[in-house]
């Protein structure tokens, strides 16, 4: 199993993976956004309506603890990938074969690197006919965010 904190080579991000990439954060922080407001706005109205009427002490810890719950969603979620933009590289970590798989009933084919999180990860027909157990198979991602660059689904042959 490959060390996960090791320094591996990189690559620059192409023009696509910068958009994708940029996809994903948009979309995860106008979503954090919408969660925050709607969270934000159902406490105070739950504090208000439920609590005694001089509950300002109840609406404050309601807004703080979503306020760091928002913050801290920001932080571990949606700023790794910013950075990765603002980067521009993505690592090239290299898994081995450890046992190939094809499913005659429907056609697929799967590999299983040394990794418990790709166990069994399918590979289109040319790959798997050209690879054997214990070569080396690449996996992009970016190294903030860790996420995983795929070709249609797949990973590429080294």
């Amino acid at each position: 199993m490959p060390i996960h904190n090791a320094i591996y080579k990189t690559q620059p991000l192409t023009a696509a993976d910068k958009e994708l990439l940029n996809t994903i954060y948009t979309t995860r922080l106008r979503f954090l956004t919408a969660v925050f407001a709607i969270w934000m706005l159902s406490s105070t109205f739950y504090v208000v309506l439920f609590s005694h009427p001089k509950g300002s002490s109840e609406i404050i810890i309601a807004v703080a603890v979503v306020f760091c719950l928002c913050v801290s969603g920001y932080v571990i979620k949606i700023e790794p990938l910013k950075k990765d933009i603002k980067n521009g590289v993505k690592e090239i970590v290299p898994y081995t074969i450890i046992r190939k798989e094809y499913f005659e009933y429907t056609g697929q084919y799967f590999v299983a690197l040394d990794d418990p999180k790709y166990l069994h990860h399918e590979v289109d027909e040319a790959t798997y006919a050209t690879c054997q157990e214990g070569d080396t198979m690449a996996i992009y991602r970016t190294p903030k965010s860790k996420f995983v660059f795929e070709d249609n689904g797949r990973f590429t042959l080294m």
